[in-house]
């Protein structure tokens, strides 16, 4: 044998040589295929090794949508993992629940910013509300997801059924107030001087007015007298069914009124006259004072001794 890589011209020592090149051979491309290849392997075991492998990513690519067989090469199999989609969508994280992951044609994991509105708060106020009137209230949510069980609210302070018509219903809510007729109520009254009694919280009753009674005055054509003092405390108001009163004047001394609006539109009330202290106010009147009930018009008289007090009334109140 006159080759020069074989050292040994003999046949045992080329037959050494080959089995040294194979097992040589096996361990380089068992290094090659990784593990779980050895170079103690035999070249069938190489060979089902790398066939195995193959089937894994044959597989593997067709769990990710592209189609492969084990019986395909390698460089084939590996020249489709260029295939494989990362990622596809529209979606921005603006757009997904907070919290919750996804991925677009971008590939790259994002993370959802949209705040849930639910979880948060199950009556969650809105941020506008309009009203077409006689047709339908509009109110718009505050922006992010709404799982369909949770609420979007307005207040509405006065949506209640003293405020409404009897013969309305409002969202829901049925009207009790009754309509108020315009009319004229006449008051001729002298207590002369009444003397009082040690502690008493006395209210004397002048007149009725109807409900649903939205403006209530006295004009100076229209009054001829109305006049009252105390020794301890006195004042005329109207009072409502549950007790809330508005003071129109009140003193503890002489008290002379010409003139008065209560104006349950614009909740004010205002006198004017004359006294011998500060009886004369303008003022708001307080929320809770129902209209929509008949009300009552008179005064009170608050005594800490023997007190004398004097009322005298002479005059024609109108209301609308």
């Amino acid at each position: 044998m006159d080759d020069p890589e074989f050292a040994d011209k003999n046949v045992l020592g080329v037959l050494k040589y080959l089995k040294s090149l194979a097992n040589s051979i096996k361990t380089k491309v068992a290094a090659a295929i990784g593990s779980p290849a050895t170079g103690g392997d035999t070249g069938d075991q190489l060979a089902q090794k790398i066939n195995d492998a193959k089937a894994v990513g044959a597989t593997n690519l067709v769990a990710k949508g592209v189609s492969a067989t084990a019986t395909e090469s390698l460089a084939t199999l590996f020249g489709k993992i260029s295939n494989i989609i990362k990622g596809s969508g529209n979606a921005q994280p603006a757009d997904v629940l907070t919290g919750k992951t996804f991925t677009n044609d971008g590939g790259v994991p994002l993370t959802g910013s949209m705040p849930f509105r639910s979880a948060e708060n199950v009556h969650m106020p809105s941020t506008e509300q309009t009203v077409w009137p006689g047709d339908r209230v509009f109110v718009k949510p505050p922006y992010g997801y709404f799982d369909g069980a949770s609420w979007v609210t307005a207040p509405a302070p006065q949506l209640k059924p003293e405020n409404i018509l009897k013969a309305a219903n409002i969202l829901g809510v049925q009207g009790t107030a009754e309509r108020a007729v315009p009319g004229r109520i006449s008051i001729t009254y002298n207590s002369g001087q009444r003397p009082g009694v040690p502690g008493e919280s006395t209210f004397i009753e002048l007149a009725t007015i109807p409900a649903g009674v939205r403006l209530i005055t006295l004009t100076k054509p229209d009054c001829s007298s109305l006049t009252f003092w105390g020794w301890g405390f006195i004042g005329l108001s109207l009072r409502d069914a549950g007790g809330n009163e508005i003071d129109i004047a009140s003193n503890s001394v002489t008290v002379i009124i010409d003139s008065f609006v209560l104006d349950f539109w614009g909740r004010t009330a205002s006198a004017s006259g004359s006294s011998d202290g500060h009886a004369v106010f303008s003022r708001n009147i307080q929320p809770e004072f129902n209209n929509n009930v008949p009300m009552k018009l008179g005064y009170t008289i608050r005594s800490g001794n023997n007190d004398v007090s004097y009322f005298d009334a002479k005059c024609t109140i109108t209301h609308m």
